[in-house]
């Protein structure tokens, strides 16, 4: 018997020997994007099933999760510098622009194909603001614009769009939330003779007052063979009255970060540009320097390529696995992973890694806080995705708090031999790792039971077990012995708390031909009818008028001839 589960009365003495000097970790959702600057708020989302959306979560430490309100359908989710202000993506529930049915198809198109996606941006104050299209832009490819990013201070948001029309150019902007307007930033020429305007830019990052953002802008190289991204600085000139444009590599690239004071920026060389610049053709990471007027590159090697976030003053850069510093490993990047063993963490159960693109995502303006996506492989079972905010310093124990509890699902069809995940029950929370799941089932007798048994861990079938991950998050119910109905709850704990989720049910619908609930029309609901019937069971009032006569016969078997309900 396992119950990884931990007595309240635990909380006095882990907490009193906390110790400080080694890193520690703390689950702050499902996948998260952003981090303060103080490195105590991260942002990020949960996926709720029951509206089958991801809902927009902001974590502060000490205090647990807050659901903004917002729904998460594209780009990512930025904070301010103090987590006041969120820019991401949601669906354009206000039909802004008129953007939904402003073309004419042939063809039917799904209702998720109608919904599209555009900017919002949020504070405490106004909750989720719609932004709307840019430049009379409109939709394409079920998208008007994307959100990247949020200025430090809150007020700009940036990224890209269509513009002048339905799928017309798409192009970099940054939104001004103090007169609501939108500005688009400078696209290039390409050399004479072809003179040709970018095809493409989006603005990926911008600094901490929104004068300096980069990305990229698609055109020419200067051979004019290729059209391709570049990496690319805008920043405002010292008087605030126009933008100056830098292509940081004219044979491709793209730049993804922007540090706060605006002095550095980090992204990607092409083969071209790395071999020329550094002698080689190995991509990796690169970061430049603003130096005088100019943009000074430097190679910051090691295993990745992908930067997504920077301290305010440059000196920490993080991305995909790897972190970077200066003074660390002299000057090349290392794996996060073998930098936290070496500072004497140890997480059993918990990998940085993720299917769905970089693993490390934000950073501390100290560089000692750093939000990471990762793997809970402890269920023999199921493997879970999950975000949590190293402190390599240390901190004290947070205790468990709920972010979603689970979802009552009393609309169940149990289909014989379907292939599926089966019921799927979701607790997500928050809290010092190692983060301890256990799930409980309501028994006959009113009291909470633990979960004991999983079956068939690798079988898709959900007619072939009864449950999956019951010490994880995400508890799958199967049908295996036709005991997946009744009541479930999550008990969540760690060194220094438990608690418990709130109760979620799941049943099947009201369906009086298949009686004995087996998933199929048949001679033996007839016998369990007539079982029950006989008896005077409540069950046999099918019709539901309080009683159990000849009319329940009648209503029983008009549902059994038509073979289903």
């Amino acid at each position: 018997m396992r119950h990884r589960f931990f007595a309240a009365s635990t909380f006095v003495a882990a907490s009193a020997f906390a110790a400080l000097a080694q890193p520690s970790l703390v689950i702050v959702g499902m996948a998260n994007f952003d981090l303060t600057a103080n490195g105590n708020t991260s942002v990020g989302v949960v996926y709720d099933a029951s509206i089958e959306q991801y809902r927009v979560i902001r974590w502060t430490r000490g205090q647990g999760a807050l659901d903004t309100g917002g729904r998460f359908t594209d780009g990512e989710v930025r904070c301010s510098d103090d987590g006041s202000s969120l820019a991401y993506g949601d669906y354009n529930h206000e039909n802004l622009n008129n953007a939904t049915n402003s073309i004419t198809y042939n063809i039917a198109i799904p209702e998720m194909w109608r919904r599209t996606s555009v900017s919002h941006r949020w504070t405490s104050s106004t909750g989720p603001v719609n932004l709307g299209p840019a430049a009379n832009g409109n939709r394409c490819d079920f998208n008007i614009n994307t959100a990247y990013d949020i200025s430090g201070d809150g007020r700009f948001v940036v990224g890209g769009g269509w513009t002048n029309g339905l799928c017309g150019p798409f192009r970099a902007f940054r939104y001004d939330s103090n007169t609501r307007t939108y500005g688009l930033l400078p696209i290039t020429l390409s050399r004479p003779p072809a003179s040709t305007p970018s095809r493409a830019t989006r603005a990926n990052a911008v600094n901490g007052n929104g004068r300096v953002i980069c990305g990229y802008d698609e055109n020419y190289d200067p051979n004019l063979s290729q059209i391709s991204r570049h990496a690319v600085v805008w920043e405002r000139n010292a008087a605030d009255t126009a933008w100056i444009t830098t292509v940081l590599d004219p044979f491709g690239g793209e730049c993804y970060v922007a540090s706060g004071d605006g002095t550095v920026v980090c992204g990607e060389m092409s083969e071209t540009t790395m071999l020329s610049t550094f002698g080689t053709t190995q991509r990796s990471a690169v970061r430049w320097k603003k130096t005088g007027s100019q943009w000074v590159p430097l190679n910051m090697a090691g295993p990745s390529s992908y930067p997504t976030a920077s301290s305010y003053d440059g000196n920490t850069i993080v991305g995909e696995q790897f972190i970077w510093k200066p003074t660390l490993n002299s000057g090349v990047a290392v794996s996060l992973s073998s930098h936290i063993q070496s500072l004497g963490g140890s997480f059993d159960g918990f990998a940085i890694g993720s299917p769905a693109g970089a693993s490390v995502w934000g950073v501390s303006d100290d560089g000692n806080a750093i939000v990471v996506r990762g793997i809970d492989n402890r269920d023999p079972c199921l493997s879970t995705f999950t975000s949590g905010i190293f402190y390599l310093n240390g901190a004290a124990c947070e205790p468990p708090r709920t972010i979603l509890d689970p979802k009552s699902d009393t609309n169940v069809v149990v289909r014989p031999g379907y292939y599926s995940y089966g019921i799927i029950l979701n607790a997500f929370a928050s809290g010092s790792w190692p983060l301890e799941y256990s799930w409980q089932k309501l028994g006959d007798d009113g009291q909470w039971q633990f979960i004991e048994t999983e079956d068939n861990c690798f079988s898709y079938a959900s007619t072939d077990f009864d449950y999956k991950d019951i010490h994880g998050y995400q508890l799958r119910i199967g049908f295996l012995s036709n005991i997946w109905q009744g009541t479930y709850r999550c008990a969540i704990s760690n060194s220094c708390g438990t608690i418990f989720t709130e109760p979620a049910s799941v049943s099947a619908p009201f369906c009086p031909a298949d009686f004995n609930n087996d998933g199929g029309v048949d001679g033996s609901d007839v016998e369990a009818f007539f079982g029950s019937w006989e008896t005077g069971a409540d069950a046999a009032d099918v019709n539901g008028d309080g009683g159990v006569d000849g009319a329940d016969l009648e209503t029983f078997f008009g549902y059994w001839q038509a073979g289903g309900c």
